[in-house]
């Protein structure tokens, strides 16, 4: 029988949100799977008038097979970081005008963030989870993307192309991820507005400190700070992680009791 507290929990859900919980818990190879997959699972269930019970499989095996996914196990192997660029990896430089922005040399001359660089470094070799940049940039810059390229070439050499990612400045960066974003993918930025976006698609989000941001409040998630020693701030974002995913299989473990 469940407690209180976690039939609360479920009263509180949409259909769609305990579909989904229900999926997961059901075939745990969806824990992993983009959320723009479960969704067309849920949306094809929806679509059908000849379901028995909450999770009929005879029609869940036939949905799966009609969208080319059965039998279909994703990356399970590792979780993902991404990791934001301006504000983040590089200094955060004020400037008077937004002409200045567009001026050759701004983005490549940007300062390190050198103790979140070793930090990313670290995590690079020790190889606990695919890291990845993902970076936002003026699409009508005709230095920036270029600029970014040079900086990590410079900064961070060890996180390949193939692991870099960027989007035009404003865009949601959850919309480039390759597959979509899953519970296993992690974004560690300096900016609010892009964690928040990050969470609605599915991940989770880990707020830079660095100093000049935060003052506001309205980020109430995870916090890890740019002055901590590379040690240090590498153990925060691993520990981070590793704690999300215990919770996860608690959370599993009880919904199933």
């Amino acid at each position: 029988m469940l407690s209180q507290k976690k039939q609360r929990i479920l009263d509180e859900l949409s259909y769609e949100e305990l579909f989904d919980a229900i999926l997961c818990l059901e075939r745990e190879q969806y824990v992993n799977a983009p959320i723009d997959v479960r969704r067309a699972i849920y949306q094809a269930w929806m679509d059908r008038d000849d379901i028995v019970g909450f999770l009929d499989y005879e029609v869940l095996n036939n949905i799966e097979y009609k969208l080319g996914i059965e039998n279909k196990h994703w990356e399970t192997s590792k979780d993902r970081l991404f990791v934001d660029m301006d504000g983040t990896l590089a200094e955060f430089k004020p400037c008077r005008t937004i002409e200045t922005l567009y001026e050759k040399g701004y983005f490549s001359k940007l300062a390190p963030l050198e103790n979140v660089v070793a930090a990313v470094q670290t995590h690079v070799e020790e190889q606990n989870f695919d890291v990845y940049i993902l970076s936002a940039y003026l699409a009508d810059s005709p230095y920036a993307l270029q600029e970014k390229e040079e900086w990590l070439e410079e900064h961070l050499p060890e996180i390949d192309t193939k692991h870099r990612i960027f989007c035009p400045c404003g865009e949601d960066k959850s919309l480039y991820i390759p597959g979509g974003v899953s519970k296993r993918d992690y974004l560690l930025d300096d900016y609010t507005h892009n964690l928040l976006r990050w969470e609605k698609a599915g991940g989770k989000g880990i707020k830079l400190m660095n100093g000049i941001n935060g003052k506001k409040g309205i980020w109430q998630g995870t916090r890890v700070y740019a002055e901590r020693e590379p040690e240090t701030l590498a153990v925060d974002i691993k520990k981070t992680m590793n704690q999300d995913k215990l919770k996860l299989q608690r959370d599993g473990q009880g919904l199933r009791r």
